[in-house]
């Protein structure tokens, strides 16, 4: 009776040692995806906004963009 509970102890440790290893691989693994995601857009973002301003500043037949846009 007594080897089956240090067994049952025993296992229990050892899951307890496995799932501490896979918490701190998975912890390493998002701090790596967040410090290295990349930073294509946010230049994306500002190729927009330079193209939504370079249309409302083009003027056609005497109209800006943004007007007959609004029209």
């Amino acid at each position: 009776m007594i080897r089956g509970q240090f067994r049952s102890k025993r296992g229990q440790e050892e899951i307890i040692g496995f799932m501490l290893i896979v918490i701190m691989i998975i912890v390493i693994g998002l701090a790596l995806l967040f410090f290295m995601k990349p930073k294509q857009a946010e230049q994306k973002d500002s190729q927009m906004d330079n193209l939504v301003y370079s249309l409302a500043a083009t003027t056609y037949e005497g109209q800006d963009i943004g007007a007959r846009i609004d029209e």
